[in-house]
């Protein structure tokens, strides 16, 4: 209507002196209105469903038109890092986090949020070479992403390379294979080869060679010269076969041995592993040295009080190597390892009634190393000291046991060493955590000056003076440092507890401020809810023509009632309506005076 508007006024007025400036005037209206406008498109997409919304690999295919009254498109960002682009009005964004809205045909398109992680994709046959082409936006935006390449190796030797983002949520390599997944933090740099040749030296020899048993020179290791696969460790190795033959070399060329290469990526004694050049130089360990006992024959081996001299043991395979100590038929037997057959091997091997070590004269450990094992978060009486019937025998004879604070829970956790994770954070030993070796040694309270408190609610008992009654006595179920105990009364009902409790209890201490009493000793929260009232009061009342005026001190009384843990006790003075005076105890008369009046 407007551009016939401005055709009709140019018919009549051509000869008019005022044409030029109204033709202007209401055409640079016409365009300003026009630029003003959205053109009519916008990318619309939701990238939760279709990644090409954040990645942009194909933005035509986005595009849509938008509807009158829509006259501005829109890119935002939901919590969960997905993009999503649309029409909408300039107050599109308002109120709105991680949002932006643009004037102009398709200008909400570009990456979003700016300089976000773009990385190498792809899997298979085009990801075996380092790649210098496009790189693309990771489909979900996470402040802190990584780019990953993974090599895989399947049961046939095929080889398949993939490439991506940390954050991808759908056919991530780098989360089915963790432990060869190699990540990078710049735009583009998952682009390296799938495999290297390895710069690692290990020192490499065989018996016969007699030097191979014995230290070597450090610098007389040979380059390993095989190609490695990304994400793959180098190690050198020293492996002693099940005939004491020793052989060094390095663990991932392609020549090694099968049963090196289980040995040595299993969980047994015959292969010790290192990763930095000529490691693997150290001497094998000699013959073990052992007490050799039997109660049977000497009753001082059961108990050791009389500690016995060190004999040399026999020269044996390498599965045979170290001390034991076992029971059977209520008989102590110590000894090497090299001298079992293979029945008693096999029991010692089981672990249950002989356990083996390693180290020279290891065997004069008394017995095998209990522990107590518990979690408060399972068992609340982990936190309490440990009676002897529930400990546990240790998988290791020479192990140690532990007790530890975990660091988010604030749960006790008490266990074997060799058998307990220690989570990130817990260092041993520390003020959270403690280490020992005696049989149950890790019985008692940890940490030994960790809060106790009375901790009970509601019932008869647990209203009296506590000072003697210990059955609500316990260590507070979470370690905090600075922990409190607390007495509060609500509504004649008695709260005691720790200020580190999850309990009602502690809520109800809070909201009551003042009147929750709050100490540091232990046990200190023993005093009774209840108590006889102690001040004295003047008592009179408004038919006392003499309570107008002042009284002696003598002429006080003992007021009346039980006083509530936290009620301060007090006297009161009243001016009624009509003037007069009235004198009491807040005890006896507590709605004579409230605080408002």
């Amino acid at each position: 209507f407007d551009n016939f508007f401005c055709f009709r006024l140019f018919f009549y007025d051509f000869f008019s002196t005022s044409f030029s400036v109204i033709f202007l005037t209401v055409l640079s209206a016409s365009i300003a209105l026009t630029n003003g406008q959205n053109s009519g498109s916008c990318l619309i997409c939701d990238s939760s469903d279709n990644p090409i919304c954040a990645t942009l690999k194909d933005e035509a295919a986005l595009i849509s038109s938008c509807g009158a009254e829509e006259d501005y498109c829109f890119v935002q960002m939901d919590e969960f890092g997905h993009i999503q682009r649309g029409c909408g009005s300039a107050s599109y964004c308002q109120g709105v986090d991680s949002c932006t809205v643009c004037q102009g045909a398709n200008c909400n398109n570009g990456p979003y949020p700016a300089g976000r992680r773009q990385c190498h994709k792809c899997s298979g046959v085009e990801c075996e070479n380092p790649l210098t082409g496009p790189v693309e936006i990771c489909n979900v935006f996470r402040e802190d992403d990584s780019c990953y390449t993974v090599v895989v190796i399947d049961e046939g030797s095929d080889i398949y390379t993939h490439r991506g983002c940390v954050s991808d949520e759908m056919d991530n390599q780098c989360e089915s294979y963790p432990d060869i997944c190699v990540t990078c933090n710049t735009n583009g740099c998952n682009n390296q080869p799938p495999r290297n040749q390895s710069e690692l030296s290990c020192i490499k020899c065989t018996e016969p060679d007699p030097a191979c048993r014995y230290e070597y020179d450090e610098e007389s290791g040979q380059m390993c010269g095989y190609e490695v696969y990304l994400g793959r460790p180098e190690r050198c190795y020293t492996h002693i076969d099940i005939d004491g033959g020793v052989r060094r070399g390095c663990l991932d060329d392609f020549r090694t041995d099968q049963q090196i290469l289980n040995d040595c990526n299993g969980d047994n004694d015959f292969c010790t592993i290192c990763t930095t050049n000529n490691c693997n130089w150290e001497q094998v360990a000699q013959p073990s040295q052992c007490v050799v006992c039997s109660s049977a024959i000497d009753s001082n081996c059961a108990l050791l009080g009389t500690v016995p001299s060190l004999e040399e043991c026999p020269t044996g395979s390498h599965d045979k190597r170290g001390c034991f100590l076992m029971y059977t038929n209520n008989v102590v037997s110590r000894g090497c390892v090299g001298s079992l057959d293979s029945n008693s091997l096999d029991i010692c091997k089981a672990g249950e009634d002989c356990k083996i070590c390693l180290e020279d004269g290891c065997n004069r450990k008394v017995n095998f190393q209990t522990c107590y094992t518990c979690n408060s978060n399972e068992d609340q009486e982990c936190i309490m000291s440990q009676s002897n019937e529930d400990a546990v025998t240790c998988s290791s004879y020479t192990d140690n046991c532990i007790t530890y604070i975990e660091p988010e829970s604030k749960r006790t956790v008490r266990g074997c060493q060799g058998e307990t994770s220690l989570p990130p954070g817990v260092i041993c030993p520390s003020d959270t955590c403690s280490e020992c070796s005696g049989a149950s040694c890790n019985s008692l309270v940890f940490p030994t000056a960790r809060r106790s408190c009375n901790r009970c609610y509601s019932t008869n008992e647990c209203e009296n003076d506590l000072t003697v009654n210990t059955a609500f006595q316990s260590v507070c179920e979470f370690y905090e440092p600075d922990d409190q105990c607390f007495s509060v009364l609500v509504e004649d009902i008695i709260h005691r507890g720790c200020l580190s409790d999850a309990s009602p209890g502690v809520q109800h201490c809070q909201e009551a401020g003042e009147k929750c009493l709050i100490c540091d000793g232990q046990y200190c929260n023993s005093v009774a809810a209840y108590r006889d009232a102690s001040i004295e009061c003047i008592k009179c009342s408004n038919e006392d023509p003499a309570c107008e005026w002042a009284y002696t001190p003598s002429a006080a009384t003992t007021c009346e009632g039980t006083v509530g843990l936290g009620v301060e006790e007090s006297c009161y003075v009243i001016v009624d309506d009509n003037g007069t005076i009235i004198r009491g105890c807040t005890l006896e008369d507590p709605s004579m005076c409230q605080e408002e009046d």
